[in-house]
């Protein structure tokens, strides 16, 4: 059975707060907003990250750009209609 994190807020806060470890570990400001640095990428590279870390292993896509903006990224749709965000960040380590 599926489990939609959504609609869980423990879940949801976690994977929030996994991804702002995350963020503030690897990630620094550019200047201007990236294309290569999407959400959807980063997210991955955040569960990889996570499963060395906790053994947690899903982050959702609304997570990642969730914990981003609370870092005070920029951020912008990556193209028109699309779930995913670009960022004004780099990734330096991690």
């Amino acid at each position: 059975m599926k489990h939609d994190l959504a609609c869980d807020s423990v879940g949801l806060r976690s994977e929030v707060a996994i991804c702002r470890a995350w963020i503030r570990l690897a990630c620094r400001p550019t200047k201007g907003i990236r294309g290569n640095a999407n959400s959807y990428a980063l997210k991955h590279a955040v569960e990889a990250w996570s499963a060395k870390a906790w053994e947690h292993a899903y982050i959702s896509n609304g997570a990642f750009i969730a914990a981003a903006v609370a870092e005070g990224y920029r951020g912008a749709p990556a193209f028109k209609g699309s779930p995913n965000a670009c960022f004004a960040l780099r990734v330096v380590g991690a």
